[in-house]
């Protein structure tokens, strides 16, 4: 399986007053480039998506236009996004359940069952090709504080 593995984009960053969109959008045109080329099969998006977590509506319609065309252009590819610490968590996951039709998983918090317990079944994410299940991810978070103390050891 052929992984691209990313992180800090901090799609939204200003530097010194100047709006970083256009550099932002060069580097997602050469990772669309990127996961063409070298026949990606997983992009793994591992956290600071955005520099912060309130990101503007352009941010955020410049990185799901990303993934819209990430799977156009390699249509059996899967993605995998979890929550750094500038990100929203829950922003992040909001839009989960659409993601979901286009084979992306979001983690953004640590989740639990009803008896308040890890359930790492949903930290564990399975990754596809065309026979089926090729590998595994375990997909954890930022961990905030006051998340630590019931992590199991």
């Amino acid at each position: 399986m052929r992984f691209i593995h990313t992180s800090d984009w901090h799609l939204g960053q200003t530097l010194h007053h100047f709006e970083r969109r256009f550099e932002h959008q060069c580097f997602l045109d050469w990772l669309l480039a990127t996961l063409v080329t070298e026949q990606a099969q997983t992009l793994l998006i591992s956290g600071d998506i955005f520099d912060n977590a309130n990101p503007s509506a352009a941010a955020q319609k410049q990185f799901y236009q990303f993934l819209q065309q990430a799977k156009a252009r390699v249509p059996a590819l899967n993605i995998v996004i979890i929550a750094g610490n500038h990100d929203s968590p829950g922003r992040l996951e909001m839009p989960a359940p659409f993601l979901a039709g286009m084979d992306a998983s979001v983690i953004g918090f640590v989740p639990r069952d009803a008896a308040g317990q890890i359930d790492v079944s949903r930290l564990v994410i399975p990754l596809q090709d065309t026979q089926g299940v090729a590998a595994w991810c375990l997909a954890i978070p930022f961990l905030r504080p006051g998340m630590c103390h019931a992590l199991p050891i």
